[in-house]
């Protein structure tokens, strides 16, 4: 078994069990149902999380946490620098690369080590992300780890156009468990929220902040409801920007389409197959984006999705076929949704390819098999090493980060 920081390594045959360190948080869904289906499979498995928290099977470890936002940063730093060193592991996996826990990896040379993208922690240019150092760092992450997935060929390209070439990333989805996720009886669910079997229901399941553009569709409901006054639009209220709510709240009372809009509480992951099963259609308009999660959620609910036409899209799904895409307008968004509501071939035929599409495409038992295949054939590969002249700079790096990003917003009281 190897430690961090060597670079010895003892190579297990594939019918042995792994002891696998993951980096991540435990409030992520996606970490969560990445770590747990290892653990599922008999292999020995910790998290080193920013935050406590539970995993059926995992062992989570977490820094502490004083209240002295400068004096926390420093105490994270000494316990995550800690909590690997014992971590012991045959293979290290970074889950989300934007993060001083993931950076802290490079410190030790923690090998053979994985980094599993997920979009937004490397276009932050776009998300208005992070300094010099933090971007380094990301950046050197990359550069360093052993094999990279991200869940798209648009992730791919932005990966190259970070650092040049990789010679170990591949395309992985992750993808959607069926046993999970698949088309339910909602009808108790839309009586629970006031909601007839005659309504068409279109959920945005997204989060109340400005990328995700909710004002549009509500901009869209009010054509819609002229010749469709059965259509209702359900909004969760997950991570609501507050400023950004109090305007769509305005917006609603303006057009005067209250009784046409539902804010329900954010809703548990657990709980996502019923609501996808109870919308009839899942919209989302951000204005950037890999390859979202929910999208394949709704597909194995046999739900549609409506979304921009952002090119990235293209590489899983076409217009009319598995997915319905649209222009940044009301008007164009209003377009579409009633042409779904008037014209049931084609509603029905995008929910049927959606559905072929997701088990082709994002099959998670699938994915995890290949994840566990290259597993065991990164322990017989050759094994990189971190130079100390490039480690020492890797330390200096954090240093500034913490004295100069975090530090900073910290003693400011930002968060």
């Amino acid at each position: 078994m190897s430690e961090a920081g060597n670079d010895q390594a003892e190579t297990k045959p594939p019918h042995d069990k792994l002891t696998i360190c993951a980096i991540g948080s435990v409030a992520n869904i996606h970490v969560q149902n990445r770590t747990r289906c290892f653990a599922g499979r008999g292999h020995r498995v910790c998290l080193i999380s920013d935050s406590p928290g539970e995993i059926e099977g995992v062992e989570v470890l977490s820094p502490r946490s004083p209240a002295n936002p400068a004096r926390r940063l420093i105490v994270q730093l000494v316990d995550y620098h800690r909590m690997l060193r014992r971590a012991t592991a045959d293979i290290y996996h970074v889950h989300f690369a934007w993060y001083l826990r993931a950076w802290m990896v490079l410190l030790l040379d923690c090998r053979p080590l994985v980094v599993s993208l997920m979009g937004s922690d490397i276009f932050y240019k776009e998300r208005r992300r992070g300094g010099l150092f933090s971007r380094w760092l990301t950046r050197e992450l990359l550069r360093q780890a052993d094999l990279i997935t991200a869940k798209s060929n648009h992730i791919i390209e932005a990966v190259y156009d970070l650092i040049g070439q990789h010679p170990n990333i591949t395309r992985m989805i992750w993808g959607i468990d069926p046993a999970q996720f698949h088309r339910q009886d909602a009808s108790d669910l839309r009586q629970q929220h006031g909601l007839t079997h005659e309504q068409f229901v279109i959920l945005f399941p997204k989060s109340l902040i400005p990328l995700y553009q909710s004002h549009l569709v509500i901009a869209a409901l009010k054509n819609i409801v002229r010749t469709h006054p059965n259509v209702r639009l359900v909004i969760t209220d997950d991570g609501a920007d507050p400023a950004y709510k109090k305007r769509l709240l305005g917006q609603i009372e303006e057009l005067g389409i209250g009784e046409y809009v539902l804010f329900i509480d954010a809703v548990p992951h657990s709980m996502m197959p019923r609501y996808h099963s109870l919308a009839d259609l899942v919209i989302a308009m951000p204005l950037s984006d890999g390859l979202p999660q929910a999208l394949f959620e709704a597909m194995a609910c046999e739900t549609p999705n409506m979304l921009p036409n952002l090119p990235n899209y293209a590489e899983v799904v076409t217009h009319g076929e598995n997915v319905y895409l649209v222009d940044y307008t009301p008007e164009s968004i209003a377009a579409g949704i009633n042409r779904l509501i008037e014209d049931r071939a084609l509603y029905e035929d995008i929910a049927r390819k959606g559905l072929e599409t997701v088990r082709r495409e994002a099959n998670f038992p699938d994915e995890v098999s290949r994840m566990e295949a290259m597993y065991y054939e990164l322990l017989d590969a050759p094994r990189k090493k971190i130079g100390r002249w490039r480690r020492l700079l890797v330390g200096l790096m954090i240093g500034g980060y913490v004295i100069f990003e975090k530090g900073i917003e910290a003693l400011r009281g930002d968060h």
